[in-house]
């Protein structure tokens, strides 16, 4: 598991990769390590929070993760 966004207190493990949008970016692009894990994921998943909604650059934030949702595999045409 592994999230993006402000660190909370949840009831599993989960690994907390920052809250800056550029991580968005990196593994959109391949860059970030995270990548790899997404590339061979079964059955990805990503959830999407409010926070991501209301933020100034949604439109961007919500643009990256369709992009990471389409290379990763996540929707399946």
């Amino acid at each position: 598991m592994l999230s993006i966004g402000t660190p909370a207190d949840l009831t599993y493990e989960y690994t907390h990769l920052g809250n800056s949008a550029s991580v968005l970016a990196d593994i959109a692009s391949g860059k970030h390590a995270a990548s790899e894990d997404l590339k061979h994921a079964k059955l990805p998943l990503m959830i999407v929070g409010r926070d991501a909604l209301t933020r100034n650059d949604s439109h961007s934030v919500l643009t990256t993760a369709r992009t990471i949702a389409t290379t990763y595999k996540f929707i399946n045409p």
